[in-house]
């Protein structure tokens, strides 16, 4: 007897065996298939997480290194201004104004082509004759003094912040090396570009670490300031020694929770990497849900099968409903599979479409900012003209001419001051507004705001007081110079739109830790209905258009901001035609 026909027969004996072997083989079959689909939505799904990840930490590190080599090209003028300064304190005063526009800069230094120190300003002391010395053995002299740019490793000052030396030539007028630039660049303000990155959620932690693996920037500073080195982690060591990127990868450490990490090597003058991390957990939720549901799936349908194979006797129509149920969700996971796709592919799009609208942003402050400053220089020469006519320098002019002239130069300034304002506004968005914190008192600057502005309001017929506490506010960490700003705004708001016969009011006060500054006035108010419009760019009240009155539109815009990175608040309340209250909350525990 054949071999197939020893089966038949043995078919025939036991006709639910052969039932019984289809349904395994089509078990299989289906575990099998069900199994490769959610594979490759949960490879899909973990890509995704890398691709958005490491947008993230790109575009971090090309706001790092455009903020280091913007500041590597101002320092190059400056070592430009300095060989033409005339004398040695126009070399000082040139350094400090650099050193309070840019606050990161601690420490700079110039030489002779020999190495020896000419003349050393830090945030703390301008050195002495007695305290310069000779540099020419120096790493960074020496590179330096040879033509190049130099950007030394990563130290920390005696706070234990990192900075690093940037050295760069001294040029003459025929381009011969006349000496150097030795500056200490804090890389403290790297710490405010990653926390204030909109892109990074709560979740995740986004860090920087030089070429030995010592924190640069992390969210807690505290790891910073204790130069934690992070080298003995896998995916820090793939980066900064074998200058690849980390697209995603799961790691473990020391039994501690699962993170998903990517990392990127920063440029070859740098040597840093930078990094993003984020619990497994949270950041691949949706790869974990898919595999749980594929273990679910498989495991119940062998249970299914083997309940099937043990209760044979019924398994016509059990079978028949079962392959039903499979066919629906296969026909939703597969719905699923397309919506997620889809999500993805809007996700990238919209990504690539606020990409540009950045790109135009910047494009369109880079023109704010030329125009500007192309437009300022023309109209400074004709107001300075205008100002020799009125000073009769050519000559005695009638009162119709002396009115014309007047007319003009009041365009001109007003022209100028807009000007003014955009550019501070475009600094602003650039976040090059050149702050210059100091702890000092808010005392001084509200009372010579009240002198400035007294004998204007007087002028014109308001009633101008100022409320003191009887007791010195303590000292807060302020910019003097954008608080004169600030109040300037308020101020000149309050005379411009109150009219002849009403009340200002400014006053200070200092309670429960905060420090506040209120203005006041009885002027035209501010109509209700566009409040939330109160600090937006170009904003002019429907009742201020009315009022027949110059102005921009920017003062309040950039008083937010300034407020904004004092780590204060700024409040109004206003009701039309019978006035308006500014409220500035300073904290006075804020440190910057």
């Amino acid at each position: 007897m054949s071999f197939l026909e020893k089966i038949k027969n043995y078919l025939k004996e036991k006709p639910l065996r052969l039932t019984q072997i289809i349904i395994l083989f089509t078990g299989l079959v289906l575990a099998f298939s069900y199994f490769s689909f959610f594979k490759s939505s949960m490879d899909d799904v973990r890509q995704t997480a890398s691709f958005l990840r490491l947008g993230i930490i790109e575009t971090s590190r090309a706001e790092i290194e455009s903020f280091v080599e913007d500041n590597v090209m101002a320092l190059a003028d400056l070592s430009q201004k300095i060989d033409l300064a005339g004398d040695r304190q126009e070399k000082k005063d040139l350094t400090e104004k650099f050193m309070r526009e840019r606050g990161w800069f601690t420490q700079i230094a110039v030489t002779d082509r020999e190495g020896n120190e000419e003349q050393k300003i830090s945030k703390i002391f301008v050195a002495g004759s007695q305290e310069l010395k000779n540099v020419r053995d120096t790493e960074e002299f020496q590179k330096a003094s040879s033509g190049s740019i130099f950007l030394g490793r990563v130290n920390t000052d005696e706070k234990a912040i990192p900075y690093i030396t940037i050295g760069l030539p001294v040029r003459g007028a025929d381009n011969d090396i006349t000496g150097v630039l030795l500056a200490q660049f804090s890389l403290q303000e790297i710490w405010n570009i990653i926390q204030n990155s909109k892109l990074v959620s709560a979740n995740q932690k986004v860090f920087l670490v030089d070429s030995s693996g010592f924190l640069i920037a992390y969210p807690e500073t505290s790891l910073v300031l204790k130069k934690t080195n992070w080298k003995n982690k896998p995916y820090v060591r793939e980066v900064l020694e074998g200058k690849n990127i980390v697209q995603g990868e799961v790691f473990s450490e020391n039994g501690n929770d699962s993170v998903f990490a990517a990392g990127l090597p920063m440029s070859d003058e740098l040597g840093w990497g930078i990094f993003i991390e984020e619990p497994a957990r949270i950041a691949l939720a949706s790869y974990y849900r898919i595999q749980t549901a594929a273990v679910i799936f498989v495991s119940l349908t062998f249970l299914l099968l083997f309940i099937l194979i043990i209760h044979s006797g019924t398994l016509a129509g059990v079978f028949s409903d079962f392959k039903k149920e499979a066919g629906k969700r296969t026909a939703e996971l597969e719905e699923l599979d397309k919506t997620t796709k889809l999500l993805i592919r809007r996700d990238l799009e919209l990504s690539e479409v606020n990409r540009r609208l950045e790109e135009l942003d910047v494009i369109k402050s880079d023109f704010v900012s030329i125009a500007a400053h192309q437009l300022r220089t023309p109209l400074t020469g004709i107001k300075w003209s205008f100002l020799a006519l009125l000073e009769r320098e050519t000559g005695l002019l009638n009162p119709e001419q002396r009115k014309i002239i007047e007319d003009g130069l009041n365009a001109i300034n007003h022209m100028i001051t807009l000007i003014n304002d955009l550019l501070n506004v475009a600094h602003i968005e650039e976040g090059r507004f050149g702050f210059s914190f100091q702890n000092a008192s808010i005392l001084p600057v509200v009372q010579k705001a009240f002198e400035r502005y007294q004998s204007l309001a007087g002028a014109k017929g308001v009633w101008f007081s100022i409320e003191l506490p009887s007791r010195e506010p303590p000292l807060i960490s302020i910019d003097p110079e954008k608080m004169d700003l600030v109040l300037d705004n308020l101020l000149e708001n309050a005379v411009k739109y109150t009219q002849p016969g009403g009340k200002i009011k400014m006053k200070l006060d200092y309670e429960k830790g905060k420090v506040k500054i209120i203005v006041s006035d009885t002027g035209i108010g501010i109509p209700k209905r566009q409040f939330n419009r109160v600090f937006s760019k170009f904003f002019r009240g429907e009742n201020a258009l009315l009022f027949q009155t110059s102005g921009t539109g920017l003062g309040l815009y950039m008083v937010k901001n300034i407020i904004d990175r004092h780590c204060g608040q700024i409040s109004v309340e206003s009701e039309e035609n019978k006035g308006t209250t500014f409220t500035i909350t300073l904290e006075a525990s804020c440190r910057l």
